[in-house]
């Protein structure tokens, strides 16, 4: 009403004045040439700068009434255009809107607090890894298109709406369950449950923000020119390649929006991918325990988790995978070791994979060219949601927290039958209910003999160390991954559980895989913790009986031998231990024995010649003599001074 007031005088005011002093400012009647004479002859006089200085004034009222009216229209103007665009909430807007206004309800004044979370430190602004040039400033037309259809980050991002609007219930969802577990504790003094009232991180506030300021309009209202924006879940099956300044981005953006909406598509991918994309500083905190997101330690393991039926995946009724999983392969060496899997990844027991590669197209499939601010270069007009490292890092952190993973089984579930069996002792085989398992490679079986002799696993440089000495390790990098690869696949396959799993960064067999190696060396520890010697020749008595061949017989890989060594030591002390106290003719059937798994072994010849010397077969006993030193003679072995 003030300024209604203000303008009222402002602009009828200064006319009412002006006509009283000096009239009206058009002339009644047009000069005459006499006068314009008078004028042009002496034109400084009273009433001329009377009628000047009056002028003026009116000139100034009009300009000041122009400037005005023109104010007023503007305001007007822009009132209309607000009216218009006065935004509808969408059902998700809704819903958390009331979550909002009912805790603004029972708090009484009290704000609630946000997850404690170990999160990568946020700075807005934060740095992209690309240099590309910024775009050419978008139209008017193309601003509101932007605005109807996404989130603007403050370091160059942007999320479509959809994706903004589950970061939002997101960032909701964890006031209401922080509020919801905390204790109450003594009026005035500190408690732990207050730690949690760290803020949420920046990105998170933007995009809060940016969603309370920019109006959102519903799908029948998108703009015309509004691109459609690419969700992970309508990604068809196959290899996408993502190029150009944006492709990193969109990367991190598939990542983000996959786990911000949970069920909806699991993302697998390595730690090493991970980092590149995060950037060598992020921590593997931002990113772990997320639901939807399968982390593993090494490209063999991502495609045999994304190309096998995986416990972590989602299934329907029937037990079959709701959707196949996104794999993400960014880093160099998982990008360098894609090329052997292409089959397993096009053939999988659960179908093609979508597959997405950061980098040149050089694999085939689709290539998408993604601009930086997220637009691709396909016939249909998309854009993907782009994200820089640090808004990445922030957004898993609230993904982690709002949709946390459920904590694994630390033990293996068990197997009722253990139906296959791989023997090393003797000629190699896998069985598998008695019928042999084809392992085509000689290095599958030397990776699989080296992990039985070691049950507690081992790493792909040890692996790769004891299979190729000769060779560099970068040289044969590619060569351990897809030989583990596809051992795994088919042990995986004929079992029908896991059998060689990774865990940290060594490989290992599952523990309840029966390895004959494994049974012998159980028999022979629980001998030696045996008590009295009629419990210790009890547990050897099967082991002898029928005593093992020889570890991977006919094998001639060298760093087998110390391994042989040590597994036939195992079962002469095995025999020697039964052989002792025992009467000689026992005694000598034992030895005999022993002498089969190492006819070189001076001191088993000897206890031999003491037993049928014992035994009245002095004969024998030179005969076995004998033939002893002939065979050691013959290998270059000296005799010893007891022989």
């Amino acid at each position: 009403m003030a300024a209604l007031a203000f303008l009222t005088v402002l602009l009828v005011g200064p006319p009412v004045a002006l006509i009283r002093l000096v009239g009206w400012p058009w002339p009644t009647q047009a000069p005459t040439s006499q006068q314009l004479a008078s004028w042009i002859a002496e034109p400084l006089t009273e009433q001329t700068l009377a009628v000047a200085l009056a002028g003026a004034a009116w000139l100034l009222w009009l300009f000041l009434l122009i400037a005005v009216v023109g104010q007023v229209m503007v305001r007007l103007r822009n009132a209309g255009r607000w009216l218009r665009r006065i935004p509808v909430p969408t059902p998700l807007q809704a819903t958390a809107s009331s979550m909002v206004g009912a805790a603004m309800l029972t708090a009484a004044g009290t704000t609630p607090a946000p997850d404690t979370a170990d999160r990568a430190p946020a700075t807005a602004g934060a740095g992209r890894d690309h240099a590309a040039p910024e775009p050419a400033a978008p139209s008017a037309g193309d601003r509101e298109a932007t605005s109807a259809t996404g989130v603007d980050l403050p370091d160059g991002g942007w999320i479509p709406t959809p994706t903004a609007e589950a970061i939002t219930a997101a960032a909701v969802l964890i006031w209401f369950r922080r509020r919801r577990r905390y204790t109450p504790h003594p009026a005035g003094t500190r408690h732990d449950a207050d730690n949690d009232l760290t803020p949420l991180p920046p990105t998170v506030a933007a995009v809060q923000a940016a969603q309370t300021t920019q109006p959102s309009h519903q799908p029948e209202a998108r703009h015309p020119a509004a691109p459609e924006p690419v969700h992970p879940a309508a990604l068809p099956p196959g290899l996408l390649t993502l190029t150009g300044p944006g492709a990193a981005d969109a990367m991190r953006g598939l990542i983000v929006t996959a786990t911000i909406s949970a069920g909806q598509r699991q993302i697998v991918t390595t730690a090493d991918d991970l980092a590149h994309l995060l950037g060598p500083d992020s921590s593997g905190r931002a990113w772990h325990g997320i639901a939807g997101l399968i982390v593993t330690a090494a490209i063999d393991d991502a495609i045999t988790t994304a190309t096998t039926p995986h416990h972590a995946l989602p299934t329907d009724a029937g037990g079959r995978l709701a959707t196949s999983p996104l794999l993400v392969i960014a880093s160099t060496a998982s990008i360098s070791n894609l090329s052997d899997h292409l089959t397993a990844l096009s053939t999988g027991t659960i179908g093609p994979v979508t597959t997405v590669v950061l980098g040149t197209a050089h694999h085939g499939g689709r290539t998408w060219h993604v601009a930086a601010d997220g637009h691709t270069t396909t016939n249909d007009r998309r854009r993907m949601c782009v994200l820089g490292p640090t808004p990445a890092a922030d957004l898993l952190t609230l993904a982690r927290h709002a949709h946390p993973a459920a904590a694994p089984t630390p033990v293996h579930p068990r197997r009722e039958k253990a139906r296959l069996r791989i023997q090393v002792l003797g000629p190699l085989q896998v069985t598998i209910d008695g019928t042999p398992v084809s392992v085509r490679r000689t290095a599958a079986w030397q990776a699989l003999v080296y992990l039985a002799i070691h049950p507690d696993g081992a790493t792909t440089e040890e692996l790769a160390e004891a299979i190729w000495p000769d060779l560099r390790l970068h040289a044969v990098t590619n060569r351990i991954y897809a030989t583990i690869s596809e051992l795994r696949k088919t042990l995986h396959t004929a079992a029908g559980t896991p059998v060689v799993e990774r865990v940290t960064d060594r490989y290992r067999l599952h523990p309840d895989t029966s390895v004959d190696l494994w049974q012998l060396q159980a028999t022979i520890a629980a001998a030696s913790r045996a008590i009295t010697s009629d419990a210790r020749h009890h547990a050897l008595h099967a082991v002898l009986e029928q005593p093992p061949g020889e570890l991977a017989t006919g094998q001639p890989w060298l760093w087998l031998v110390p391994h042989r060594e040590a597994i036939r030591r195992q079962i002469i002390d095995a025999h020697t231990t039964m052989a002792a106290g025992k009467p000689p003719p026992e005694a000598l059937r034992l030895l005999e024995q022993a002498i089969t798994v190492d006819p070189l072994n001076e001191h088993l010849h000897l206890q031999a010649v003491q037993a049928l010397t014992a035994t009245g077969q002095h004969a024998a006993a030179a005969d076995l003599l004998d033939t002893y030193r002939q065979r050691i003679t013959e290998l270059g072995l000296p005799p010893g001074d007891e022989l």
